[in-house]
């Protein structure tokens, strides 16, 4: 399993700096690789099994979204 560090929404190869402008309304993750029919699957009928979600409240994103209205 790769050990290194994911990013996303954002490239750093090649000394590139490019950042992703939209939302991620969903990321999902996975210790295996994909078939394609698989992610066809996934795409039309969703993700199956247990989900974790995040929090957004007191994460930069929200705490930067609450400084910025009121200022």
């Amino acid at each position: 399993m790769p050990t290194g560090i994911l990013y996303v929404g954002s490239r750093h190869d090649l000394g590139s700096n490019e950042y992703y402008a939209g939302l991620l309304a969903e990321l999902a993750i996975y210790n295996d690789v994909l078939t394609q029919g698989k992610v066809e699957e996934i795409m039309t009928g969703g993700v199956v099994g247990q989900l974790l979600a995040v929090s957004p409240y007191g994460k930069l994103a929200s705490t930067w979204s609450s400084i910025k209205a009121k200022y």
